[in-house]
């Protein structure tokens, strides 16, 4: 039973009045009193009760019209009405009660069990229906604020609801959208692959994975589709979120041409042989040994970086980073052999990782190969140069 749920008597005999306001306050209603179909209405307006238990037989105006008044008003037609009739109820009276919108027609004399029984069945459906209300506007407002594009659609993928994120990205209305197709957001050599994704999703009840995305305009952009089976109007539907990885993308594009860039500064400028020839090997060829401990070191070392501005842990890189280059000179390294070490631990520490975590390492990698480098400069100066 609904947390104060209220219940307006309709009836212009005082004692039939009373009597049900004592049988449902004793069940825990709210109840509401009205001699006549002008009260009701008037007092429906005001309180907006669960349910209302009508009589047929008003004065003035009848109860088959008040209730059609309540079910033609927006404001009132969720409201429940019992018809209640003091006479032997002919099918035709029951079917005009019926067509003037009323939830059910009941014939005194009734027992107060039966009463209460279909009362109590009329107020747990008004329950569910609040609370599936209530569901489906948390649902509206989550699906309309998200921050990312959502779509629900068929398993043809036929798109049958789209948020307010989704229409603005790709430049279409609500209306527009839910009548289009998946083939015609997806740019046409990614749209081939729809099929296959909803058949794995339907295997395996969910998916993520990257596709192309055109606007309206004739603009693409890549996103991020994370896909999950759910069921919407008793069908088989998927739910699917579209994130827009245009800047994780341009971040990748960048470090790929970072590590391009210090792959083809960490190779030897001259022949192999000349290298030989003049004692020019790197360090992972003449000393194998010392450049993986190298590597794992600053494996190490760039994992706290990443913590550090992750969570604001306190390490002392600087402190380890100097350490490790008065031993790379020791060891007689090259600034190629530094850019050699950043390039291998940086490869390891991307691998299989999150793209957010990935471009971390990138980017505090780049300030730390860059101080490695200058202890290895402060090391050569103060042994070599006088």
């Amino acid at each position: 039973m609904l947390e104060n749920s209220k219940i307006l008597v309709v009836d212009d005999d005082p004692g039939i009045r009373y009597a049900y306001a004592r049988l449902l306050e004793k069940a825990d209603y709210d109840v509401l009193a009205a001699a006549t179909g002008e009260e009701a209405l008037q007092l429906a307006g005001e309180h907006l009760p669960d349910l209302i238990l009508l009589d047929v037989m008003l004065p003035e105006i009848q109860g088959f019209e008040v209730c059609q008044k309540i079910k033609s008003d927006p404001a009132l037609e969720s409201i429940y009405v019992i018809l209640i009739s003091g006479l032997q109820t002919s099918s035709r009276d029951q079917a005009s009660g019926i067509e003037s919108g009323a939830d059910g027609y009941i014939t005194r004399p009734v027992s107060n069990r039966e009463l209460l029984a279909r009362v109590n069945a009329l107020i747990n459906l008004k329950r569910k229906e609040k609370l599936l209300q209530e569901s489906e506007a948390k649902f509206r407002m989550l699906f309309d604020n998200a921050s990312d594009a959502i779509f629900i659609h068929d398993i043809e993928g036929n798109i049958l609801e789209a948020n307010q994120v989704a229409c603005e990205r790709l430049g279409y209305d609500r209306q527009t959208l839910t009548q289009m197709n998946l083939a015609y957001v997806d740019t046409p050599d990614h749209a081939a692959q729809i099929a296959e994704h909803i058949q794995y999703i339907l295997t395996h009840n969910h998916r993520t994975f990257e596709t192309v995305h055109r606007r309206k305009d004739g603009t693409v952009f890549p996103v991020e589709i994370n896909s999950r089976l759910i069921e919407y109007d008793g069908k088989p539907t998927i739910l699917s979120i579209a994130r827009d990885i245009t800047e994780r993308k341009e971040l990748e594009t960048t470090r790929s041409r970072e590590i391009n860039s210090l792959e083809q500064l960490s190779r030897p400028p001259t022949a192999q042989d000349t290298a030989t020839a003049y004692g020019m090997k790197s360090l992972h060829q003449a000393r194998p040994d010392i450049f993986e401990l190298m590597v794992a070191q600053y494996e190490k070392l760039m994992e706290q970086a990443v913590e550090r501005r992750m969570y604001k842990v306190k390490y002392n890189l600087t402190e380890a980073l100097q350490v490790m280059g008065n031993n790379l000179g020791k060891a007689y390294a090259s600034p190629r052999d530094v850019i050699e070490i950043h390039m291998t631990a940086l490869r390891h520490n991307v691998n299989n990782v999150a793209s957010n975590k990935a471009n971390l390492y990138a980017d505090e990698g780049r300030l730390m190969v860059i101080e490695l480098m200058g202890y290895l400069t402060s090391y050569y100066r103060k042994c070599y140069i006088r």
